[in-house]
């Protein structure tokens, strides 16, 4: 079936929703809020624009890095895919079975450390806009008891936090020790085992 730019696009955002709300959003706007009480102490909009605009470029930088990681983390999981499809299809019977539920079960582990990087790429990306947005905003907008560009200032800086910390998953998942681990006592035992001629 071939993908149109329509389908995309709507499969693009449906998953890019999916995995931002979530219970992490509260608690970014939970830190948002506590921050946005902290920049109560700013003493002058200077102050609060030098603040937002490192903020801005912290999420800035990030979203720069993401973009390319991002790009290499989708074609690593197509190739894993393709590999899980191409490596079922050759077998048949049991074994088509067995090879199929292993790459069900690799493929599952792929999506569980690539659904939390997307959400801290949504709430750094998040972050970026609401920080743009704390440095335009007239500091004259009241917001119940807080300032509006100090609400906005404050949600950037928490989720900036959060979003940063939901890409630890995938650079865990990078390092991959376990897997290593695994192939050094194969080797281990490999090395000292017997060779076929050795008694």
């Amino acid at each position: 079936m071939e993908e149109t730019v329509d389908t995309f696009l709507l499969e693009s955002w449906r998953d890019l929703f999916k995995s931002a709300f979530h219970w992490s959003v509260l608690l970014a706007v939970l830190i948002g809020l506590g921050f946005a009480a902290l920049t109560a102490t700013l003493e002058s909009r200077s102050d609060l624009v030098l603040v937002s605009a490192a903020v801005f470029t912290v999420a800035g930088a990030i979203v720069a890095l993401v973009v390319p990681a991002a790009d290499l983390m989708g074609q690593a999981n197509r190739s894993q895919a393709d590999y899980w499809l191409k490596r079922v299809l050759e077998k048949q019977g049991p074994d088509r079975r067995k090879e199929a539920k292993n790459g069900a079960q690799s493929l599952q582990e792929i999506v569980e450390v690539s659904t939390p990087a997307l959400r801290g790429s949504c709430y750094v990306f998040l972050s970026l806009v609401l920080s743009l947005f704390a440095l335009c905003v007239p500091n004259a907008i009241i917001l119940g008891i807080f300032l509006l560009d100090r609400v906005l200032l404050g949600l950037s800086i928490g989720l900036l936090l959060i979003g940063a910390l939901w890409f630890f998953p995938a650079a865990a998942r990078a390092y991959r020790l376990g897997t290593l681990e695994k192939v050094i006592r194969y080797l281990d035992l490999l090395a000292d085992s017997p060779e076929d001629g050795e008694t």
